[in-house]
C-alpha cells in the first residue's frame, strides 16, 4: 500500500472513531435529560395528586377517577404496605 493509501485509510478510520465517540456521548447525554425530566415531570404530577386529595380518605377514589379524567393519565395511589388505595382505571368498589 503506498504512503497516500496510508494516510487516506488512517485518516477515514480517525473519521470513524470521532464519529463513534460524538455518537455515544451524545446518547448518554440526551437518555440522562430524557430521564431527568420524566423524573421531574412524575414528580410534579405526584405532588399535585397530593396537595388535591382530600383529607377524607374514602373520597379518595372518587377525586382519583377525576383528576385522571382531566389530566389524561392513570393515577394508582398505594398505601406503605403496597395495597391500592385508589385507582383510576378500576371502578369503585361499593
Amino acid at each position: 500500500m503506498t504512503f497516500a493509501g496510508r494516510l487516506v485509510a488512517g485518516t477515514i478510520v480517525v473519521i470513524i472513531v470521532a464519529i463513534l465517540v460524538l455518537l455515544a456521548g451524545a446518547d448518554f447525554a440526551l437518555r440522562r435529560d430524557l430521564e431527568g425530566d420524566v423524573r421531574a415531570t412524575l414528580e410534579r404530577e405526584a405532588l399535585l395528586v397530593r396537595e388535591a386529595l382530600p383529607a377524607d380518605s374514602l373520597a379518595w377514589q372518587q377525586t382519583v377517577t377525576r383528576m385522571a379524567g382531566e389530566m389524561r393519565i392513570r393515577i394508582t395511589l398505594i398505601d406503605r404496605d403496597g395495597r391500592v388505595v385508589a385507582e383510576s382505571d378500576e371502578p369503585a368498589e361499593t
